[in-house]
């Protein structure tokens, strides 16, 4: 396993077989990712809290199957470029979707910035808009059976 970056994202890829074994066998013993861990340290063994054996389970799921995984903070504000990048989306289409949910934002000189916790948030929205969509086409598709 190479550690490509350690500045404010922790990067890892599994550059062997070998390892990419190991971690799929963990993955396996595991047997199920909602479960709970717990880490041996000094003898003494810590349980860790669903959200943070989630995030190992998953880290771990990733690189077993040989993808570079990449785990960095947010900070508080975020531009609106930042923000598009992180829904996948247009910086003209964020804007829009920011505007109509009255999502607030700070001038800095000419930039808007926006609170990562807001940008979650229209994230969630615009993910449950999508299914319920799916939801609609699918009872949709029922009907015509």
């Amino acid at each position: 396993m190479e550690v490509l970056d350690r500045t404010d994202t922790l990067e890892l890829l599994v550059d062997n077989e070998a390892m990419a074994r190991s971690v799929s066998q963990v993955m396996n013993d595991v047997g199920d990712i909602r479960s709970d861990l717990a880490l041996m340290a000094n003898g003494r063994t810590v349980e860790l809290n669903h959200e943070v054996s989630l995030l190992i389970l998953n880290v771990l799921e990733a690189l077993g199957k040989g993808t570079r995984v990449s785990i960095s903070t947010t900070p508080k504000e975020i531009s609106a470029n930042t923000a598009a990048d992180m829904l996948g989306i247009s910086r003209p289409t964020f804007l829009k979707w920011a505007k109509e949910h009255g999502t607030s934002f700070r001038r800095v000189g000419k930039q808007k910035r926006f609170e990562t916790s807001d940008v979650l948030k229209l994230r969630d929205v615009q993910r449950a808009k999508k299914v319920a969509a799916f939801e609609a086409l699918r009872k949709e598709l029922d009907a015509l059976e």
